[in-house]
């Protein structure tokens, strides 16, 4: 290679910068390119899309393996890994490795993790933990472009070709003992303090971003960050070294799991829309998680610290319950807070994240973050990140998602997220507003602060805290109480009921509980409970309420409740008691008292004499009597004296078999006269007394005698005739003419007045009137025979009109005309 030969405003090829990413540069050409690198962050980010070239040692192991340069089967490439990763944790050493290779090319069938382990060159324990960092990479390499950091390099790790070789750190007193994991750009090393005789944590910058003074930049201000941040919710740094050409500062070492896994966890049980209680009790272990997160970002923020990449990955949860905020790689200064001192030693710009560049996790980023506004960064992009992380707290996954980066980073600038009851049903309503508003696309929308977010979620737990023991207490209460008990509510929906629930009904709590409360109510009563319920939300009570409830069985049981709300919350609380034998009889004359005293008919009970029990206050609007005037006397006292055998005999028989319908009678009025009364009689179930409800229907008697004389008077000849072709009435007029006497045509056929032989072409002629019922003349002006009650026959005219009355029937008006012309006589007068 040609030396390195450049202006200061030049940039080193690719070819340059490949060479000096293989160390294949002399020291003079090494030192210039370097030199170049620290003053342009241009060309060293050129640095993260050139290839490093494979380790020759690598290489060596694969030919030994078998495996060639151009293998692609994914069980030797697995075998590979698992050396890799054994070596460069310093489980074995290179010639350990080489032998293993060797007899494994000899071996088939035989994986490398097990012929090591056959050979003695792994214990179990130390296979177990490189298996583990295998799956953590797989596991990292198969992550979607949503939950992925842009930390500015391969997101998959180091592969198989990188500088898998770790040299003892300098001095003895740390001892690396394995690799725990690996992350955006470093990884960390599980060692041993031999000074204090502790475990630690040594993160170090991943060897091949070593030449990268960006890298190196950045990762010394995620060290000195989290360093500044002294609170229980962010993990203590020890000490940061550059030394030898590595990168690395120690903290204290967190044995724990990341929430997004305590999450998936959690979720792993289906959704219980119906239990609220339980849903509670899933979130509730989350949300405190959650809340000590925003506590620790609430305390950075006062440091004027943005943490920008928050997710469930950078949240460790120990075993005893402390939670821990990691990787601070991304944080950056603003300018609210208190200023953090710069350390003597050594300062980094904070310009060092390009005004444009995305970093951060694009299914969990802010819009501003999406758009690569970093002068629009400040604590309120973290109050989106912690809304993304309740987001996850709620559904599992992240707000957005898709197949690349650049497509999850545009849905965060244009669309809304779903709202996490979209995924799962039972998701509280109240805490998943708190949540969409903190992932609003204007920040000015959102909460203004970590401490306002973490408030609302406060104090949602602390309401649904204070609820679950109200609950419970009630339960003790419930399960003492001989009395249906049951909450309800604000959607009217059963919460909570108590044994003796499930004893009267044959329903088990779980049956009982998220059901409407109108599902078992008996139709008849829906509507008085369903205005009761309205009563109680509005902070009325309701007393001696009932209702029939089914049971299990089909059958209704009638239940006398009381409804009130729960002091302080939006719940009521329904107590009921079964009604015995002697309750329902008394709720019924109750009823039937309330009934009475509405009613604008007359109603009067009677024992089997016939003498009054009980009257209601119409006897004195419509006769005039005063209640007490008429209880204790004999019903026959106040009939006319031509009515009373008639009036006995129905109530007896009302008694005894059945009931007595528009029965008419007269009943002496208190001061005028007599007034005529249609009753109806019937029993009252289960007692010897008569149930009498009268109606008035003097003035339409009136009317009807009045309408009757001036058509009995009048000179047409008419008749009523129902539909069954039954006379109903004739006057006497048409009485006369066919020498009939009054009423004895009353309920007669109508072709009674007609000869045989006309009486089938009488009927077909009715049948078509009736067909389309409208005035006509029959025989269209044609005369018709008529018979006399003698046997002597005469032309008329018969005239059809429609009466359509009140209650529906159709009866026919006929108008018969009276001919001159003779006619002959047919027959004597027929039977």
């Amino acid at each position: 290679m040609n030396p390195v030969s450049q202006t200061p405003e030049a940039h080193p090829t690719d070819h340059d910068l490949t060479a000096w990413l293989r160390n294949e540069l002399t020291v003079e050409q090494r030192g210039a390119v370097e030199t170049h690198l620290e003053r342009c962050d241009h060309c060293a980010k050129r640095l993260e899309h050139l290839p490093a070239g494979d380790d020759r040692f690598v290489e060596r192991l694969r030919e030994a393996a078998g495996l060639g340069p151009t293998a692609a089967d994914p069980p030797a490439d697995t075998n590979l890994a698992f050396a890799a990763i054994a070596l460069q944790a310093g489980l074995i050493d290179p010639q350990q490795l080489a032998d293993a290779c060797v007899l494994f090319s000899t071996r088939a069938g035989v994986s490398l993790a097990d012929l090591m382990q056959q050979q003695g060159i792994l214990s179990e324990e130390a296979r177990r933990s490189v298996d583990a960092l295998l799956a953590a990479r797989r596991e990292r390499r198969r992550s979607t472009a949503t939950t992925e950091t842009l930390s500015g390099r391969d997101h998959g790790g180091p592969g198989i070709a990188d500088n898998l070789v770790l040299a003892p750190l300098p001095g003895e007193r740390l001892r690396l003992r394995q690799l725990h994991s690996q992350g955006g750009i470093g990884q960390v090393w599980r060692a041993h303090d031999t000074l204090l005789g502790r475990e630690v944590a040594v993160k170090e910058l991943l060897p091949e971003l070593r030449g990268s003074r960006t890298h190196r930049d950045r990762f010394f201000r995620e060290a000195r960050v989290a360093a500044q941040l002294s609170h229980p919710g962010a993990v203590p740094v020890h000490e940061y070294r550059e030394e030898g050409g590595r990168c690395y500062y120690t903290m204290k070492f967190l044995d724990g799991r990341s929430l997004s896994s305590v999450i998936r966890e959690s979720l792993a049980e289906p959704p219980s829309p119906d239990d609220p209680a339980k849903t509670f009790e899933r979130l509730f272990p989350l949300l405190e998680c959650f809340l000590s997160v925003c506590d620790t970002i609430s305390y950075a923020h006062a440091k004027g610290i943005v943490h920008r990449d928050l997710k469930g990955d950078n949240v460790v949860v120990g075993e005893f319950g402390e939670v821990n905020v990691i990787d601070w790689g991304l944080a950056k200064r603003y300018a609210s807070g208190e200023r953090v001192a710069e350390p003597a030693k050594r300062v980094v710009a904070e310009s060092a994240t390009l005004e444009g560049e995305r970093l951060g996790t694009p299914g969990f980023m802010a819009p501003e973050q999406a758009r690569g506004e970093q002068g629009a960064i400040d604590h309120r992009t973290d109050v989106y990140g912690l809304a993304a992380l309740l987001y996850e707290v709620l559904t599992g996954r992240a707000p957005f998602s898709g197949e690349t980066a650049n497509e999850v980073m545009h849905r965060v600038e244009v669309q809304a997220p779903l709202p996490p009851s979209s995924y799962r049903p039972d998701t509280p309503r109240d805490l998943e507003a708190i949540c969409l508003r903190g992932l609003s696309k204007d920040k000015a929308d959102r909460q203004q602060s970590a401490a306002e977010l973490a408030d609302q979620v406060r104090h949602w737990v602390t309401a649904q805290a204070e609820r679950r023991r109200e609950a419970l207490r009630r339960e003790g209460f419930f399960a003492l109480s001989r009395d249906l008990c049951v909450t309800i509510d604000p959607d009217w929906r059963i919460e909570q009921v108590n044994p003796a629930w499930t004893k009267m009904f044959g329903f088990a709590a779980d049956r009982a509980a998220g059901k409407p409360v109108l599902k078992r109510v008996h139709p008849d009563d829906k509507e008085v409970i369903t205005q009761c319920l309205r009563r109680v939300q509005q902070g009325d009570s309701a007393q001696d309420v009932v209702a029939r409830i089914q049971n299990a069985d089909g059958a209704y049981i009638p239940i006398n409740w009381t409804l009130t709300r729960i002091a302080g919350q939006c719940d009521m609380y329904a107590i009921g008691r079964p009604l015995d034998e002697r309750s329902e009889r008394r709720r019924s004359l109750e009823a039937r008292g309330q009934f009475f005293l509405l009613s604008p008919d007359l109603f009067v009970i009677s024992d089997d004499t016939g003498r009054a029990g009980q009257v209601n206050p119409a006897w004195k609007a419509v006769l005039g009597y005063e209640p007490e005037e008429v209880v204790g006397h004999q019903f026959s006292d106040f009939v006319h004296p031509d009515d009373v055998a008639r009036a006995t005999r129905a109530g007896r028989r009302a008694l005894l078999r059945e009931s007595a319908v528009n029965l008419e009678t007269r009943v002496r009025h208190r001061h005028d006269g007599y007034r005529v009364i249609a009753w109806t009689l019937c029993r009252v179930p289960g007692e010897s007394i008569n149930y009498a409800i009268g109606r008035d229907i003097t003035e339409s008697k009136r009317t009807e005698e009045r309408l009757r004389a001036l058509l009995d008077r009048g000179p047409e000849a008419l008749a009523v005739v129902d539909s069954r072709g039954r006379i109903e009435y004739a006057n006497q007029t048409l009485c006369g003419m066919l020498a009939y006497e009054c009423g004895e045509l009353i309920h007669e056929p109508f072709d009674k007045l007609l000869p045989e032989s006309g009486r089938a072409d009488g009927w077909k002629r009715f049948e078509a009137f009736l067909s389309a019922p409208r005035v006509r003349s029959v025989g269209r002006g044609q005369s018709v025979l008529a018979l006399r009650s003698d046997g002597r026959s005469l032309r008329v005219r018969v005239r059809l009109s429609p009466l359509r009355l009140s209650y529906g029937d159709l009866s026919i008006l006929v108008e018969v005309s009276r001919l001159d012309e003779p006619a002959p006589k047919l027959h004597t007068r027929p039977t």
